[in-house]
């Protein structure tokens, strides 16, 4: 059975490595290593992705994840 629930700190790793993999796998043959580097850097980071999912406003429902039980 698959859960859908709000992102916490336990999940920062696994959002990590699934938006930087999709990332890199989506714009691979568009954009050089060098920018996806610079965007992973900057998007993808555990502590950005720490505060994203600690805070949620009007503007940013914040992350979720699919969890397996």
């Amino acid at each position: 059975m698959i859960t859908i629930q709000k992102a916490t700190a336990t999940h920062v790793e696994g959002i990590v490595k699934v938006c930087t993999e999709g990332n890199r796998a989506t714009y691979k043959d568009i954009y050089t290593q060098e920018y996806l580097d610079r965007i992973t850097e900057e998007f993808y980071n555990p502590e950005r992705v720490l505060s994203e999912v600690s805070t949620s406003t009007r503007d940013w429902g914040g992350y979720f994840v699919a969890l397996e039980r």
